[in-house]
């Protein structure tokens, strides 16, 4: 099992990442995406001889966004069909910013993921039907992290305090973003 140990949710199936070499040679390296049924009991292969990595199930289960690594180390997002593995969508990723944490939106036609470049992170918003990306956030120095959508908000922690909280940045203000302190872990000095 990938050791990032991520592991995804959702319509009682669960999904994650494995690796696996080339069996004869072992020098060629995989990163599959594996899934387990709850109700039926079984377990299956979703992609082979892949270079995946994060696997998150969409809300109803029929679909997997990863994230897929070229070997000429070009990065984009990918959504697979859970039973047969097809590629169902394709986000090119022009500039390669380095997307990470993808979580699905309720609505099962949108993500969120983080996205890394050298001007820092953003939040961004993958639309499946329109095939668009929306930049959530600027581009920051900030370490963000897991962000996950829930209603109208896009959930995620972040050390901007001081110390990491988790912040709710609110989808509906448009141009106009807020962003909220959701948690307030004190700082304790020693």
């Amino acid at each position: 099992m990938n050791s990032t140990g991520m592991l995804s949710v959702a319509a009682n199936r669960v999904v994650w990442n494995e690796f696996r070499y080339d069996p004869r040679w072992r020098m060629k390296t995989y990163s599959v995406i594996v899934g387990y049924d709850m109700k039926e009991h079984k377990r299956k292969f979703i992609s082979r001889n892949s270079r995946y990595a994060s696997a998150a199930l969409s809300p109803d289960g029929t679909k997997v966004a990863t994230i897929e690594t070229g070997t000429d180390y070009l990065t984009r997002l990918v959504v697979l069909d859970y039973e047969t593995g097809a590629v169902q969508k394709i986000f090119e990723n022009p500039g390669n910013g380095f997307i990470s944490m993808p979580h699905w939106k309720e609505n099962n036609a949108e993500l969120v993921a983080l996205v890394t470049n050298p001007s820092g992170k953003a939040l961004v918003q993958f639309d499946l039907a329109l095939g668009q990306q929306k930049l959530l956030t600027e581009f920051a120095d900030e370490n963000m992290g897991y962000p996950v959508p829930y209603q109208n908000y896009i959930l995620f922690n972040s050390p901007r305090s001081g110390i990491d909280n988790i912040y709710a940045l609110d989808t509906r203000s448009g141009k106009n973003i807020k962003l909220r302190q959701v948690t307030m872990v004190p700082i304790i000095l020693p």
